[in-house]
């Protein structure tokens, strides 16, 4: 061994020690010692593991001696035993630790095997089996956010069960605010009545007005985007506001122990109301604390009621038995999916690479291609005849556009990795006509998936543009393999849209049919208010010779309206009004 001043040391590299050069006593004596054999046996076995320190082999020496002398409690041990020589204490080490690694391999093992893979690549659940207690074909599924402390170690509270595990959990939106900290351990099902009992050890709940009514959205954002509105809700909305952010952040602020000692924390703020939990002067909770996690399903209004559910979601265990074909026929259609995704990456690199390019020039920076960005402006904007004409012009020009195959990847869009294909870019945008045109007249390939793994049929906006795929797939069965690669679940026939039309148009008349007879009720029920009413009613004398429309409308007698209430006039005025709409119908 070299030290640093560049001379050499002498040094055993199995043990991790050096010597002194005069210490030649030293030297021999540790090469013939139990510690030197063990770390040379120890490295032979297991060339990977560290070596182990005299003291730590001294620990070893005498955990080994009192586990031999331990089991020989009850026997009475021979001479031989007793006086056995050290190299067999050394082979009972490396014995011991061979035995103890190979358990734990198996233990490693037996975990992974237990294990079963999500059946989504995103999925929040983690599926396990248990195959000795139950079915193969019996999966039990645990939320990753639920589990995320389960292998940390644990500390003396913990281990001596006083430990409160704890979780917090947080939810606002809306003008709505709920928040309540649970103790875990305590939250069981109750063997008395079978039901569901949450151990709350503080909760609260706030509601103030801060959306407007029949719109959406907060006040504030309105205000952003439009200019600050000057009604009367618009300012209690504005306050409104203010006050819910308040509240919220002196709750946080008294539960601060809570939050300090809760095992993980569950908030869902979407868009602005983060900034009413994080990001504030003294703020008792981070955005980067890594115990804060978000609600892997979709949450309801927050309430206290809504909290304690999502809790049973995140707490129950989830039981789903697969059969084992179809589980086979999932992992194939994955695995094929997978091998479409990859050959559609390699078309894309082979058609980048056969670009022509300067030698100078770099990849990045080449000019996008004009006619390309044309044929997806023109398919956007569903412009199937200036479309047809401008890939015709092209061709006769003796240019060839990728209506089949995926875009170039200087083309500037939006979303490059989305839209792969003119076939993507008229699925996402609804144009219907501009995806049958390229589906039946240019061979558009249905099956090229982007880089999320997604099909054309996959972004389709609307029915409009899955109808079209559904009726190339009725009339052109054979071209493509449209249920598996295309994800186009049925073919479209004539017959079955004349049944869809027929049924439409019944649906339709029987709505038309009953917003008439709705009408009609409530006509007749007017007409006799008013009948009842102007009967109630008890006419004047005339006071002059000149009637009017009054006097038509009572047979020719003649009426004052100034002797009559106000609402005797308006009672009138109302049954003046219907007679001459009858008139007007008749």
């Amino acid at each position: 061994m070299v030290d640093s001043e560049g001379n050499f040391v002498p040094a055993c590299s199995k043990c991790g020690i050096e010597f002194r050069s005069v210490e030649k006593d030293k030297q021999r004596a540790h090469f013939r010692s139990d510690w030197h054999r063990y770390n040379v046996k120890r490295s032979i076995e297991h060339a990977n593991l560290p070596a182990v320190s005299e003291q730590q082999f001294q620990d070893m020496l005498e955990d080994l001696t009192d586990s031999i002398s331990g089991s020989d409690a009850d026997d009475s041990a021979s001479e031989g035993e007793l006086d056995a020589p050290a190299e067999d204490s050394v082979d009972l080490l490396v014995s011991k630790e061979k035995h103890r690694l190979a358990a734990l391999e198996r233990a490693k093992l037996a975990v992974e095997s237990q294990k079963k893979v999500s059946l989504h690549n995103n999925s929040p659940l983690s599926w396990y089996t248990a195959s000795p207690l139950l079915p193969g074909n019996v999966h039990l599924g645990v939320y990753n956010s639920a589990r995320r402390n389960i292998q940390a170690p644990l500390e003396h509270d913990q281990l001596l069960g006083n430990h409160t595990r704890m979780w917090t959990m947080i939810m606002v939106g809306g003008g709505h605010f709920a928040a309540a900290v649970i103790d875990v351990g305590k939250s069981r099902a109750q063997e008395s009545n079978s039901s569901r009992a949450t151990s709350v050890i503080a909760h609260k709940t706030f509601h103030r007005y801060t959306t407007r009514r029949k719109q959406g959205g907060a006040q504030s954002a309105n205000d952003n985007a439009n200019g600050t509105a000057s009604s009367a809700g618009s300012q209690i909305r504005r306050y409104n506001e203010v006050a819910l952010k308040q509240e919220i952040r002196e709750l946080l602020s008294q539960w601060r122990k809570y939050l300090q000692e809760s095992d993980t924390i569950f908030v869902h703020a979407p868009s602005a109301n983060k900034k009413i939990i994080y990001g504030y002067e003294d703020a008792p909770l981070d955005v980067n604390d890594k115990r804060i996690q978000s609600f892997p399903f979709t949450t309801h209004r927050p309430t206290l009621n809504e909290i304690k559910r999502a809790f049973f979601e995140l707490t129950d265990l989830k039981v789903v038995e697969f059969d084992e074909t179809t589980l086979r026929q999932h992992e194939q259609q994955l695995a094929r999916a997978e091998e479409a995704k990859k050959i559609a990456l390699t078309k894309l690199e082979q058609l980048s690479l056969s670009t022509p390019t300067e030698p100078e020039a770099d990849t990045e920076q080449a000019k996008p291609d004009a006619d390309v960005e044309k044929a997806v402006l023109l398919t956007k904007q569903g412009k199937v005849q200036v479309l047809e004409s401008f890939i015709e012009r092209c061709r006769q020009q003796g240019k060839e556009l990728p209506l089949s195959g995926p875009l170039p990847a200087n083309t500037k869009i939006e979303d490059s990795r989305r839209l792969a294909t003119l076939l993507h870019v008229a699925s996402s945008h609804g144009q219907a006509e501009v995806a049958n045109f390229l589906l039946r007249e240019c061979g558009a390939d249905p099956t090229v998936m982007n880089e999320a793994g997604k099909v054309p049929y996959d972004l389709c906006k609307d029915k409009l543009v899955r109808n079209a795929f559904r009726r190339c797939m009725c009339d052109m069965p054979e071209k493509w393999d449209w249920l598996q690669a295309a994800k186009v679940p049925s073919p479209l026939t004539a017959e079955m849209e004349r049944q869809q039309l027929e049924k439409e148009e019944l649906r339709q008349r029987k709505e038309q049919e009953a917003r008439q007879k709705i009408e009609e009720q409530r006509r007749q029920r007017e007409e006799r208010k008013l009948a009842s009413e102007s009967a109630q009613d008890t006419p004047a004398k005339p006071s002059s010779k000149s009637a009017g429309p009054l006097q038509a409308l009572y047979g020719g007698t003649a009426m004052n309206t100034a002797s009559m209430s106000p609402e005797a006039r308006k009672r009138l005025e109302r049954e003046l009004r219907l007679r001459a709409a009858e008139a007007r119908r008749a």
